[in-house]
């Protein structure tokens, strides 16, 4: 059940991809808090799928820029993912 918060960090994902463009690194605060959001409701499946999106923004930018730099929000994003599936 979707709740008020979920409607419009989804209504802004929906937005920030139209400005900004599917890939961008603006839509990873928004994946994360969406993922934590299902996460908290206990929505599991759903918590994966946004948190792993923002894993791959972050890869793909990223791996363009440097292999050895960590990116910021990496660990955030992998510690969120690690709690959903362990």
């Amino acid at each position: 059940m979707p709740t008020f918060l979920n409607r419009y960090l989804l209504r802004a994902l929906k937005l920030a991809e139209k400005l900004v463009g599917m890939r961008s690194p603006e839509l990873v605060p928004i994946c994360n808090n969406l993922g934590a959001i299902h996460a908290g409701l206990d929505e599991i499946d759903m918590a994966v799928v946004y948190y792993q999106r923002a894993l791959g923004i972050l890869r793909e930018i990223f791996a363009v820029v440097s292999e050895y730099v960590a990116p910021i929000g990496h660990a955030s994003t992998v510690r969120n993912l690690s709690a959903c599936v362990c």
